[in-house]
């Protein structure tokens, strides 16, 4: 058994029963397999709450006890390419696994809202929205991931970003004191009435995402209207041509034709998600959706279609929910809010099952950077990333996600073998997109737990200096989640 102060684990014993914490070695080191390699992190234990409750208790008696330990949040554990269930800190910590809280507490149809716990993956959400008015936004993950866990690291769908369908948190301090922020806080008993953007006052719901101020116990989520047509246009586009065709499919976004996120993959990712690839020339895969009534619908396909031809898309295909092709079946499913059965997760970690990170062929790095939205940004990256990829031999996905009018998000994988030839050539391959990417002013979305370094992600002035105020007064003890991005 690995210690901790015995009489603080005999009380923590008491509030969420003996076979709800695991502090053995051999059992730990299996929970922090990480199909990224990372640094190794020494967790104490893994306690595994059933409820806010729960939680609650378990930090309160700890500061009744006089002990500081600290705690690392994890919703299902699926972060994989960024450090999987292994904390960001490198100190003694134990971690909170929340998936035993996975109540859909309640889902509001005549407003269209979901209230949710950590531990609630997407496919169960989605299952429950099957037939009803309204769907999920869905990522490319594997079905059992959280969607609060994602929304917390500002996750992407396929629909819009993560954070965008956040209305309100719950969450636990590190003082102990468990608050509602958003329309919780005017509305405790949580039955909304209506969505409107803000209530009066300061709205503190955006400081808990990418933050250590706090555990989040349970959301309020918007939900997406369910259309009467729903069409996703695909296509190729040449290597050649991508530049080009970019900056007119944007400027199809700036119009407001797509609402969605546009993806565009280059061809290793379409082999990964088992999307048909060219062998004879480089080629990229677009995918676009649009809905609304039938008669917009119709007309909308005319012009992207006219706009598509005259950029010299090739292949370019309509699916609808009556001709979903084999082929298109994944993407389309996404984006009406249908997590697939982990299919494409499988091909990429050559696996049959969801253990990736134990059981992988390949060790998976993720790099996300963002872009000003112009084909341009995005041919400097790609050749950073095809450098990158000749350089230290190594296999680099990369997605084009067009997700605002004026700013992209790259999606960058990197796979290598998992021997330590392998492993040292993908994080050398990663410490070179940091440096290339943000030597140009492409700063990452998100940070793998190697690189949340609060210093050199805000630099040591006078925001850094506010958020350290603010983390002392809302966690006077510093035991929720050290160094993860705030110091």
């Amino acid at each position: 058994m690995i210690p901790i102060e015995s009489d603080l684990l005999r009380k923590w014993k008491s509030i969420v029963g003996e076979e709800n914490i695991i502090n053995s070695r051999m059992e730990l080191e299996q929970i922090l397999y990480d199909v990224g390699h990372f640094k190794n992190r020494e967790v104490l234990a893994v306690i595994k709450p059933s409820n806010g409750l729960e939680l609650q208790k378990l930090i309160i008696t700890m500061k009744e006890s006089h002990i500081s330990i600290p705690l690392y949040p994890i919703s299902t554990g699926k972060n994989w390419g960024q450090g999987s269930r292994k904390p960001t800190g490198t100190e003694k910590c134990v971690l909170i696994d929340l998936h035993r809280m996975n109540n859909i507490v309640e889902i509001n149809l005549k407003y269209g809202y979901a209230i949710i716990e950590p531990g609630v993956t997407q496919w169960e959400i989605s299952q429950a929205l099957q037939n009803t008015p309204y769907k999920i936004n869905v990522t490319g993950s594997c079905k059992d991931s959280s969607i609060i866990g994602n929304i917390i690291d500002r996750g992407l769908g396929f629909n819009r970003l993560r954070e965008d369908d956040l209305i309100a948190f719950e969450v636990i301090l590190g003082n102990g004191k468990r608050i509602k922020i958003g329309h919780f806080s005017h509305n405790p008993a949580a039955a909304l009435t209506w969505d409107i953007p803000f209530y009066a006052g300061p709205d503190m719901t955006s400081l808990f995402l990418q933050s250590n101020f706090g555990i989040v116990t349970s959301a309020i989520i918007q939900l997406i209207p369910r259309s009467e047509c729903n069409r996703m246009v695909s296509g190729r586009i040449s290597r050649s041509n991508l530049k080009h065709a970019l900056d007119s499919i944007i400027d199809l976004k700036r119009e407001g034709l797509f609402k969605s996120i546009i993806k565009v993959y280059n061809e290793s990712a379409m082999k990964t998600y088992n999307v048909h690839s060219n062998p004879e020339k480089e080629m990229f895969g677009f995918y676009g959706f649009y809905t609304g009534r039938k008669r917009v619908v119709k007309a909308l396909e005319s012009i992207l279609v006219d706009e598509l031809v005259a950029n010299n898309v090739e292949d370019i295909q309509i699916t609808k929910e009556d001709n979903v092709s084999k082929e298109n079946s994944t993407m389309f499913n996404w984006y009406l809010g249908i997590p697939d059965q982990c299919e494409s997760i499988h091909t990429a970690f050559e696996i049959n099952h969801c253990n990736g990170d134990e059981y992988s062929k390949k060790m998976w790095i993720f790099f996300l950077p963002d872009l000003p939205a112009s084909g341009q940004d995005v041919e400097q990256a790609l050749n950073i990333i095809q450098e990158a990829a000749c350089k230290f031999s190594v296999i680099i996905n990369s997605t084009i996600n067009i997700i605002t009018n004026t700013s992209i998000r790259l999606v960058i994988s990197i796979r290598s073998s998992r021997e330590k030839r392998g492993i040292e050539a993908a994080r050398k391959s990663l410490e070179y997109l940091y440096r290339e990417f943000q030597s140009r002013g492409y700063f990452p979305s998100r940070y793998d737990i190697d690189h949340r370094n609060g210093k050199e992600i805000f630099g040591e002035g006078e925001y850094l200096e506010t958020l350290k105020s603010l983390k002392s007064a809302l966690d006077p003890e510093g035991i929720i989640a050290p160094s993860h991005y705030i110091p």
